[in-house]
């Protein structure tokens, strides 16, 4: 499946904005099977200061990755620790949350 999208998606740098930005701007051109071609240009990667993510945005990519090592409700008890971690008097029970047990 990787390989049909292949020839239909491009990905081009722009170098002369490289320097500039101090970023990685690029532009993904997807061809359609009619021929159409859409185009988008980002020369700010999503979380960067200028294109900052949402709270929520964030909590969700959080829970995405960590329930790939640890149980959903593990994950969510993890955000909120460390969403109030100046606060917390200890680590004993963040610990147990990270073991996939």
């Amino acid at each position: 499946m990787v390989r049909a999208f292949a020839r239909k998606v491009s990905l081009v740098t722009y170098q002369e904005y490289a320097d500039v930005l101090d970023e990685s701007p690029a532009k993904v051109t997807i061809t359609l099977a009619d021929g159409r071609k859409m185009e988008r240009a980002k020369y700010y990667p999503t979380g960067s200061v200028q294109a900052p993510m949402t709270k929520a945005r964030i909590e969700d990519k959080f829970t995405t990755c960590a329930t790939t090592a640890i149980k959903p409700d593990a994950a969510k008890k993890v955000l909120a620790m460390l969403s109030t971690l100046g606060e917390q008097a200890s680590f004993d029970d963040f610990w147990p949350l990270l073991s996939k047990g």
